[in-house]
């Protein structure tokens, strides 16, 4: 090699000099080596980050073709004979992807969507904001809209799909027990009536009862509606 040749015919100097220039040309070697496995590295990791897109594709494949296949089987809509809302949108849902169901009194749940349906001059109608859509055009513009959102509560809950889901409950939430309102009346939907004693005092001596509302007492009795209010409280408070 060079390095020998010129120790075996030069100085301390030449062989120093032969050493250097070898490194040098070695360094030069190994970068050019590095920047070819950086190049190599970055393409590996390309590969592998497209790999997992394709994967990512794959199962969301998959599911739309699981979740279709499970709309079609539950897609055997059937409809109330005689109604005739419920008649024709049973036409229009049978291959629509969206699981429908009736809530009844022309409302159904539409995925999570509560839709109000209706046939006006003939045409099946969908309530949209303060007009209506005829019902093809409701199912081409919130069909996959709704999918997806079907999609991503399925994906949040856990479940493979949209189907193992309780829909009304998610889109409605539980129903109300019989005998709670939330409006503050009766089981029967009438307001609570007030109770006054016309006649003796609030310890019950010489009592006389009038039930109804505040001013309703008011006139049967002469009594003023605060007194009547006022003793109302007092009655609550014991």
């Amino acid at each position: 090699t060079l390095i020998r040749q010129r120790i075996e015919t030069g100085g301390i100097e030449d062989v120093i000099k032969a050493l250097d220039e070898e490194i040098a040309r070695l360094r030069a070697e190994l970068e050019e080596l590095n920047a070819r496995i950086a190049e190599i590295e970055a393409a590996i990791a390309e590969k592998d980050a497209e790999i997992d897109e394709l994967n990512r594709m794959l199962k969301e494949r998959l599911q739309r073709i699981k979740e279709l296949e499970a709309a079609l089987k539950g897609s055997s809509y059937v409809a109330v004979k005689g109604d005739l809302v419920d008649e024709m949108l049973a036409k229009y849902i049978q291959n629509c992807p969206v699981p429908v169901k009736r809530l009844g009194g022309g409302f159904y749940l539409f995925g999570l969507k509560k839709i109000f349906a209706k046939i006006l001059n003939g045409k099946l109608v969908i309530r949209v904001g303060g007009g209506y859509m005829v019902i093809e055009k409701f199912i081409e513009t919130y069909a996959e809209q709704e999918l997806q959102k079907l999609n991503k509560v399925a994906e949040r809950e856990g479940v493979s799909s949209f189907m193992d889901l309780d829909l009304e409950l998610i889109a409605l939430g539980p129903k109300q027990p019989l005998g709670n309102s939330p409006t503050g009346k009766s089981p029967t939907g009438k307001s609570p009536r007030t109770t006054f004693n016309a006649s003796g005092s609030l310890n019950g001596t010489n009592r006389k009862t009038f039930t109804g509302s505040p001013k309703a007492i008011v006139r049967a009795t002469g009594a003023t509606e605060t007194t009547v209010v006022t003793t109302e409280k007092i009655k609550k408070q014991a």
